[in-house]
């Protein structure tokens, strides 16, 4: 990581944090970690996973869940595709909710990851909900309220950094 490199996590100046990006997203790294340990803890047997479809980075990120789903012998029942510029994710939720899984694992970015979980939660969706560290943005919790109570999903953290240590 960041600190084993010797990289200083902010600029002499003060001016720019420096965040190198974490493979989360690399067969065996942490969403196929964290798929792993959900289905194992939760004893999950069936998984819905959704994603943006237009975006090939996310699409590529929906590879590695699904792969990880699959190895960790639980039953991937569907993909539902959404796109960017949806706004309105009551088709995609009601979808999801339909197949009565036991989970529903997103692939999807900040603002559009928040607005699929309240449509979930909205229309009374109580199942594991797990996303991509994206959603750890604070501003998105104001967009989605509560409804983002209780979603699982991985945060970057550098240890031994003393802003980490005021944020925790």
């Amino acid at each position: 990581d960041q600190k084993d490199l010797g990289e200083p996590a902010f600029s002499p100046d003060g001016k720019y944090i420096y965040r190198p990006q974490i493979m989360l997203a690399k067969p065996g790294g942490t969403y196929t970690q964290m798929v792993d340990t959900l289905i194992k803890a939760y004893k999950l047997k069936t998984v819905v996973v959704v994603q943006t479809a237009d975006n090939a980075a996310v699409a590529g990120e929906t590879l590695i869940w699904k792969s990880a789903v699959v190895a960790s012998g639980a039953t991937l029942l569907s993909t539902i595709d959404t796109l960017s510029a949806d706004t309105d994710f009551s088709g995609a939720a009601s979808q999801a909710i339909s197949q009565k899984s036991d989970a529903v694992f997103m692939s999807m970015n900040g603002a559009v990851g928040a607005r699929f979980i309240r449509a979930l939660r909205e229309r009374g969706y109580k199942g594991i909900v797990a996303a991509g560290f994206s959603i750890s943005d604070t501003t998105l919790f104001s967009l989605a309220g509560s409804t983002l109570e209780n979603t699982i999903f991985p945060t970057p953290f550098f240890y031994g950094d003393p802003k980490s240590k005021e944020a925790s």
